[in-house]
């Protein structure tokens, strides 16, 4: 995990993919794991709880892709279309498809937190007005650039238990702070 920039919280550095531990589904961060796809939302919320952590909020995702230097994107202020896995990548855009986590080595933040831009839309524990919906920011494989920066697309929002090809999440988790 790495820390988020001024907060107490830590983020995943790839998107999650799935081990079972003692006979229990957990989210796991690996670099070189093919993330999970085609998960809803209630899905990874209960994988990020099964490993101890937790879905990240808005602000918490956010600020780990814009840093302390406000980024528009995840390694700097202007759009590489080379940089993430995203449409641009193949000559033909219907041949795109997620790559196995943190295999684009220049799509990262400086503090090491891989594929904020692209690969998978990732669920981010943010409700629409009705509450009944979560967010999906990030965008993905088949998305082009305006849906692949540091802030969300209003419109991503959908229902808790949709999966879908290209939908999948990370971990966050509170640091504990001690006395000892």
């Amino acid at each position: 995990m790495a820390k988020i920039p001024g907060l107490s919280v830590c983020i995943d550095r790839f998107e999650a993919s799935v081990k079972k531990v003692h006979g229990k589904e957990i989210a796991v961060s690996r670099k070189g794991a093919m993330p999970v796809t085609n998960i809803s939302f209630l899905q990874a919320k209960k994988l990020c709880e099964n490993a101890g952590k937790r879905m990240c909020t808005l602000p918490e995702w956010e600020r780990a892709c814009r840093g302390n230097e406000n980024r528009d994107y995840p390694y700097g202020k202007t759009f590489d279309k080379k940089k993430c896995n995203a449409v641009y990548l193949y000559d033909d855009p219907t041949k795109s498809k997620p790559v196995p986590a943190g295999s684009m080595e220049e799509c990262k933040t400086p503090e090491g937190v891989y594929d904020l831009s692209g690969n998978l839309w990732e669920w981010i524990d943010e409700e629409d007005q009705t509450g009944s919906l979560r967010l999906l920011i990030g965008g993905g494989f088949s998305n082009l650039d305006y849906m692949l920066g540091c802030k969300p697309n209003d419109e991503a929002f959908q229902p808790v238990d949709v999966a879908g090809e290209g939908l999948g999440f990370r971990c966050c988790k509170d640091l504990s702070i001690s006395n000892k």
